[in-house]
């Protein structure tokens, strides 16, 4: 029919290969791993809420299963 165009898979290029560096994947001052259940934005307003996450924040390190937050983009 032509109606619908073919698009890749969210997240195609996010996936690691083995051959890369994973000292320097990291590299940054701070750093958040965790599963996102939902987000939202509304023009530069950004809502989310995550689960089973880890975090370092200025040198310190937060681990939660639940955490909501929102901000401008």
């Amino acid at each position: 029919m032509g109606y619908f165009r073919e698009e890749e898979p969210l997240n195609s290029e996010d996936d690691l290969s083995d051959d890369e560096d994973l000292e320097t994947v990291f590299d940054a001052d701070n750093v958040a791993m965790c599963q996102f259940e939902k987000v939202d934005r509304v023009k530069r307003k950004w809502k989310f809420h995550l689960k089973h996450g880890v975090m370092k924040i200025e040198g310190r390190d937060y681990v939660f299963s639940k955490c909501f937050g929102e901000t401008e983009f």
